[in-house]
């Protein structure tokens, strides 16, 4: 058995990006491969006891900002020390850092993940700032993986790329006409319309918008309700555009749920209105749910991979978008099993061709 180096932006929350990673963690043969995480700041994440049944370990460091030198230093040491042969770094731009440091610990194989199809940035020097390390970090890693063709195209400027799907437990997803039921009666809404989302709040995935447009559908059918799974930084803007549209009683803020596959049974449509995305593993999962998807035009197209799945530019009107749901949310719910399969998204099949992956490359 070989131990692998993951290295990810902060705990093992309940984001995209570590639900995918957790994914393939739960499903690789882990006789003969093991993870073990790099998470930077003292935050515990929800996957953390999962991770340490599984027979991960969890090494904590200080953020970048936090502290520089015990950011750099303790990974060079947790490199040393445990002597991996791959480390794998999933956080697109900024795995620069951890990939350089890798590489002089001896790291041989060094693989840059690219999970987004744009720099998340909070100005212009920041954003030429990541653009800087993103040409940067092609020159260090020597293995480079995306979620998708629309970000490996993006980030790796022409070279070539290994995709490595946000593949998910189909089984754990597929419509259940008794799971529905009883989440619906759980949560008060027998009789009406479920309009759901489930996502970080954060400003890419442009939760604003949404509110907005479900003040449109409200006036299309008042026996609406609008259920947001997930929590971040633009939690409080969120609550005022709520408040400030007198939805109080329409919208249901649930935070971070960790059986998301059972609340969105209950959802008759999933809105995705993001400026940009990777390839948005909820949007794989409510596929496979059979729930009808409508999402911005800024989703890769790869992510349509049932004929669920309808793209409107977030630039037309909320109403627009209110009398598309009002359309959509007759469509019967089915059995997209195979289709998620035969597009190369099941966990099972997918973390069989990781696992050889990595194989590969241990013994090149």
């Amino acid at each position: 058995m070989y131990r692998i180096l993951y290295v990810v932006s902060g705990a093992m929350v309940l984001g995209g990006t570590e639900t995918m990673i957790m994914n393939y963690y739960r499903h690789i043969d882990r006789s003969k491969i093991q993870i073990d995480f790099v998470c930077y700041g003292n935050k515990e994440g929800a996957y953390d006891f999962e991770i340490i049944s599984l027979g991960g370990k969890i090494f904590r460091l200080p953020s970048k900002k936090e502290n520089l030198f015990k950011n750099l230093v303790g990974l060079y040491s947790i490199c040393k020390r445990n002597n991996y042969k791959i480390i794998h770094a999933h956080m697109d731009a900024m795995n620069y850092f951890p990939l350089l440091v890798a590489k002089l610990a001896g790291v041989p194989i060094r693989i840059c993940h690219c999970h987004s199809t744009f720099h998340l940035f909070k100005n212009k020097f920041h954003f030429y700032f990541k653009e800087l390390l993103r040409k940067k970090v092609i020159k260090i890693a020597t293995e480079y993986c995306a979620c998708a063709k629309a970000a490996g195209d993006w980030f790796y400027d022409g070279n070539s790329y290994t995709l490595i799907r946000n593949a998910i437990d189909v089984k754990r997803f597929l419509h259940n006409s008794d799971v529905e039921a009883s989440i619906r009666k759980q949560f008060h809404v027998n009789g009406k319309t479920v309009i759901g989302h489930v996502g970080n709040f954060n400003h890419p995935k442009n939760q604003i918008y949404l509110v907005q447009i479900f003040k449109e559908y409200i006036e299309i059918n008042k026996d609406a309700v609008l259920v947001l799974i997930g929590d971040g930084p633009d939690r409080q803007k969120i609550e005022q555009e709520i408040k400030r549209n007198n939805l109080e009683n329409f919208v249901l803020l649930m935070g971070n749920r960790a059986n998301v596959n059972e609340i969105i049974q209950m959802f008759d449509i999933f809105i995705l209105v993001s400026f940009f995305e990777g390839l948005p593993v909820v949007l794989i999962e409510a596929q496979a749910a059979g729930i009808p998807c409508l999402v911005s035009d800024t989703v890769t197209r790869e992510a349509r991979i049932t004929n669920l799945v309808t793209f409107l530019s977030i630039s037309d009107a909320p109403s627009l978008w209110a009398k598309t749901i009002s359309s959509m949310v007759k469509t019967k719910k089915s059995d997209q099993s195979q289709a998620i399969t035969q597009a190369g998204y099941n966990i099972e099949v997918e973390a069989e061709k990781l696992q050889i992956y990595y194989d590969l490359k241990i013994r090149e």
